[in-house]
Parts: structure tokens; sequence; C-alpha cells
């Protein structure tokens, strides 16, 4: 397995684990909360209230595969990098893991507007497969 398949295969335990103990996501910047509904296989159901409607949908394990991706070659992932149309939860669900596998920043981009951004922590990838090896032994 290579080691990018292994970082997205750790993440993905990682979040799926952190999400059923909190029982919600925050959004990227942490201003709205989606409960867990339900956890499987490779999705994550959530559910929101928005005038007096509840809506749910889904966020999905390629959606954090796909940061991963973006983080590998960009060196930086933000939510419009995200195909998922509600990706903001999905970085969101990664801000879990700010400081130990992440950092949050807010940078202008190239549309001249700040954004959201994750990098990698110093030894972010490096406890990200530390973990997943501890995990599995």
């Amino acid at each position: 397995m290579s080691e990018t398949a292994k970082l997205k295969e750790s993440l993905w335990n990682d979040v799926t684990t952190e999400s059923s103990k909190r029982g919600y996501i925050s959004t990227t910047r942490g201003k709205a909360k989606a409960k867990v509904e339900g956890i499987f296989r490779s999705e994550i159901l959530l559910s929101i209230f928005r005038n007096n409607e509840k809506r749910m949908f889904k966020i999905y394990r390629r959606d954090f595969d796909q940061a991963i991706d973006v983080l590998e070659s960009k060196g930086r992932v933000r939510q419009g990098e995200i195909s998922n149309k509600d990706r903001r939860y999905v970085i969101g669900a990664m801000t879990i893991f700010v400081n130990n596998y992440f950092t949050y920043t807010d940078e202008m981009d190239s549309d001249g507007k700040n954004h959201p951004f994750l990098r990698w922590s110093a030894y972010g990838k490096e406890n990200l497969l530390m973990r997943k090896r501890a995990t599995h032994e």
C-alpha cells in the first residue's frame, strides 16, 4: 500500500471515530454544526435544521481522499478544491485534527480574498502514518 493510500485510510478512520464521539461536525470556520446521523463504510450522514426544516446530506470518504491528494500535490487544501457541494463540512471535519496533523491559516488566494487553508503540520504526515501503524499492530 502506498504512503498516500495509508494517509487516506488513516484520516478516514480518525474522522469517523472522532465524528462518532462528538456527534457533530462543524463547518470550516466553525459557524455551523451538522449532527452526525450515521457513519457507514464510505460516507457520513449529516443533518442540519434550516428554516425549521431538516436537511440531510452526506460527505464521502472520496472527499477526504481528494483533500489528501490536493495536500500532497499543492501542499495546502481549501474547501473550494473539494468537489462535494457540502465540502465545508469535509474541511471542517479535518480541522478537528489541527495541531495533530494539520495547521489552519487564512491566506489570500489568487482571487484576492482570504480563504481558510489546511497544511500539513510539522510532523502531521508522520503522526498520521504512525497512528495508522499503531492501530493495526
